[in-house]
């Protein structure tokens, strides 16, 4: 789950400037049934096609999903988007522990038809490497 924040100061939200960009990403692993994750599921048959039009979700509280003590660490760095337009200067922070998706959820997000033409993935292509340093091997983790 990528929950993208966007600082005001550089006007009005626009992916194209990475630097305004902080992402906390949050990830699932196969486990327990999560209530939370129904508010958005139960909008999914909504989705019919890419680019279909928007499916409005009822606004909920993210605390639905985990509070201040669900996550132990944090990995913190600072590279691209994962999709176009692949901005660079974002800002990541991905919370540890990974929290629980049932099998039967997973099964649902990954029916959602995505506009990758024949590409099956919902990655970013690679990037070149352009002015950013290569990362170290290992990482910080902080708590």
């Amino acid at each position: 789950m990528h929950i993208v924040h966007y600082n005001r100061e550089f006007g009005d939200f626009n992916l194209e400037n990475g630097d305004a960009v902080l992402v906390i990403g949050i990830l699932f692993e196969i486990g327990k049934y999560s209530n939370a994750l129904w508010k958005i599921l139960d909008n999914v048959h909504k989705v019919q096609e890419p680019e279909s039009a928007g499916v409005e979700i009822e606004p909920f509280p993210i605390s639905d999903f985990f509070d201040e003590n669900s996550f132990d660490y944090y990995v913190s760095y600072t590279r691209s988007l994962r999709k176009p337009p692949c901005s660079e200067g974002v800002t990541w922070i991905i919370l540890i522990p990974s929290l629980d998706v049932s099998a039967s959820q997973m099964k649902i997000f990954r029916s959602i038809k995505l506009n990758c033409d024949d590409d099956d993935h919902n990655n970013c292509p690679p990037q070149t490497i352009n002015d950013r340093k290569p990362g170290k091997k290992g990482c910080l983790i902080y708590s």
